[in-house]
């Protein structure tokens, strides 16, 4: 006696139990019917008990699927209580609860219900990354609909004999056009890599966010202390050259806000769950996420331009202001609040002096070092410390401000950071990683 079976590639179920520490759930659709699909899911090392697998076929009015899945001990597509079909599903979504986008397995699908399921998925809040094979015409659609297409080619593979030219341009050319939707192709020897191009996407992704934070900041920084220069009591005397603004502005916070776009991602950037942006699931919304970023701006911008603003006003005492010391010390300041807090902007999951992410980032390091450098020589060759702050008084409140500020302003924004780590950010990954992937199904819990 004979008997066949077909089963995944060995590589596959390690691929998905990566791609679940790491925050993205993987859903497999079949074009089987229930009763076959769930040995080879089992085979994939998807979850295969109660409430797991939906049918895409719609009922047309029958009572009951005549493919379900029927274990010795239950009726598992009736006493499930699942919906069967997109419209049911859109419905059930709608209007009971959540339960049929958090499945893992859903047959009997077509093209036209694999790609209405997609976007359901989108409707709701998801990023969809589609994964499909790159020679199988159906997967047009599918791939165009998704927010991210990946084809995976293992016709290279299947048919590495092949030898006629014809026929590998043809399987070529068939490949380009159902692709063109796609970022890119991958082979399947290569899937597993995938995992460290999602890694690299993200910490990419939270760079850029870091470094477009970073120059807000800075120019924000720079508006609030022009603000304070014209309300202060001796106006004329504290004032921004507007040469040093345009240097500050054009050169310095660009130079930085790009080393700091070359960070790499935190050391737990593969073990947290993505934040869906659904403005319903407060207090983790996109708004409030806003609302936090816009007030650590508004901090660490204001404390940057107080320090600037009496390093300036100090430097006033005694009249050197009037040959624009003061102006330039004011700047200097300000350029040294902006090197040292560009420390405290890099994306990490800790605080800088524990995670140090910033040792393997060459850019960031050699920017750093020469903008210290040119605020230290300018500070001693233009501004010539013996002349400015009003004599030995003056000097011993003006020397120790414009030295431990930027240090106090990094120090203060850290223990702050650390703060919201410990009660935001690892609370939501854990709250959740508990409800999108550690729920159990079939509960029929209210929205």
């Amino acid at each position: 006696m004979l008997g066949s079976t077909s089963g995944p590639r060995s590589m596959i179920a390690p691929f998905i139990r990566k791609c679940k520490h790491c925050g993205v759930r993987f859903v497999y659709f079949s074009p089987r019917n229930m009763r076959r699909s769930k040995e080879l899911a089992s085979k994939l090392g998807l979850e295969m008990g109660w409430n797991c697998a939906i049918s895409l076929r719609p009922l047309h009015g029958q009572e009951h699927d005549e493919h379900r899945m029927i274990s010795s001990y239950a009726d598992w597509d009736v006493n499930a209580k699942l919906p069967h079909g997109v419209e049911e599903i859109r419905r059930h979504v709608a209007d009971v609860d959540n339960v049929p986008l958090l499945v893992s397995l859903f047959t009997d699908s077509t093209e036209d219900s694999t790609k209405s399921m997609v976007e359901i998925f989108k409707e709701n809040s998801d990023t969809v990354l589609v994964l499909g094979c790159s020679h199988v015409s159906r997967n047009i659609k599918i791939f165009g609909s998704s927010d991210v297409s990946v084809g995976v080619d293992t016709v290279e593979e299947e048919d590495g004999d092949c030898n006629d030219p014809g026929v590998r341009e043809a399987m070529r050319f068939a490949r380009e056009v159902i692709t063109r939707d796609c970022f890119f192709n991958i082979e399947i020897s290569s899937l597993p890599h995938l995992h460290d191009i999602i890694a690299v996407s993200r910490a990419s992704l939270e760079a850029a966010i870091s470094a477009v934070q970073f120059a807000i900041t800075c120019g924000l920084s720079l508006s609030i202390l022009g603000f304070l220069c014209l309300c202060a009591p001796k106006s004329p005397e504290v004032f921004i050259d507007g040469g040093g603004a345009v240097l500050y502005l054009l050169l310095l916070v660009p130079a930085l806000a790009v080393g700091i776009s070359f960070s790499d991602g935190d050391s737990k950037s593969m073990r947290r769950c993505p934040v869906k942006d659904d403005p319903a699931s407060a207090p983790f919304s996109g708004r409030n996420e806003l609302a936090k970023r816009s007030l650590g701006v508004l901090s660490r911008a204001g404390m940057n331009a107080v320090g600037s603003f009496a390093v300036g006003l100090l430097a006033t005492v005694g009249g050197e202001g009037k040959d624009g010391k003061a102006a330039t010390m004011l700047l200097v300041e300000l350029c040294l609040c902006s090197t040292v807090g560009a420390f405290g902007s890099l994306y990490r999951a800790d605080v800088f002096w524990v995670e140090v992410g910033w040792r393997s980032n060459a850019v960031f390091l050699g920017v750093t070092a020469i903008s210290l450098m040119v605020c230290l020589v300018v500070t001693f060759v233009a501004v010539e410390p013996s002349k400015v702050g009003g004599g030995e008084a003056g000097s011993a409140v003006l020397w120790p401000i414009f030295s431990l500020w930027p240090v106090l302003t990094l120090m203060i924004g850290e223990l702050v950071f650390k703060r919201d780590i410990e009660k935001v950010i690892f609370d939501r990954a854990a709250l959740l990683r508990r409800l999108e992937f550690e729920t159990r199904l079939g509960m029929w819990s209210p929205r």
